[in-house]
């Protein structure tokens, strides 16, 4: 079950770490994007429209998402926000709130932390641990521990 759960993450964009070889923190932006899904059989095709926001301090960021989604059949919104922090030197953390409305598919609770260290002269290597928790609209809940690493090696490629 978390493997579905990380990647609707992915998709979303949701943050699941703040890994990144420069800056563990986002540039402020505005994000609009859809997504289209035409699925074979008896499946409805699905719909989403997302929203992110995010505006970045000197140390840290503030993020906050939204999306308008028809999937299956139901249709429903799912909303979320963030808190990235720089806590100095290489190390940072973050941490993220979201529920949804409507959907029966879709999260009725998932929160989590993670706190990073980048390494090395040019920090390349980034290692990420991380704790969530996920509630489902069935009333099952999932707790998940997460550990990451990352080389960000020369001309944009990145082992991880």
């Amino acid at each position: 079950m978390r493997f579905p759960l990380l990647l609707l993450a992915a998709l979303l964009g949701l943050p699941l770490s703040a890994a990144r070889a420069q800056s563990a923190l986002h540039p402020s932006l505005v994000e609009v994007t859809t997504a289209a899904e035409r699925l074979s059989g008896p499946y409805a095709d699905g719909h989403a429209l997302h929203l992110r926001l995010a505006l970045a301090g000197r140390s840290s960021t503030w993020r906050a998402n939204w999306s308008l989604q028809d999937r299956f059949g139901a249709a429903g919104v799912v909303l979320g926000a963030g808190y990235a922090r720089e806590l100095g030197g290489a190390f940072f953390a973050s941490t993220y709130a979201g529920t949804s409305a409507g959907s029966p598919f879709e999260h009725r609770l998932r929160a989590g932390v993670d706190a990073g260290r980048r390494w090395g002269p040019r920090q390349a290597l980034v290692t990420t641990a991380g704790a969530w928790l996920y509630a489902a609209p069935d009333g099952h809940r999932d707790a998940a521990a997460t550990a990451e690493a990352a080389f960000y090696a020369p001309r944009g490629i990145v082992l991880q």
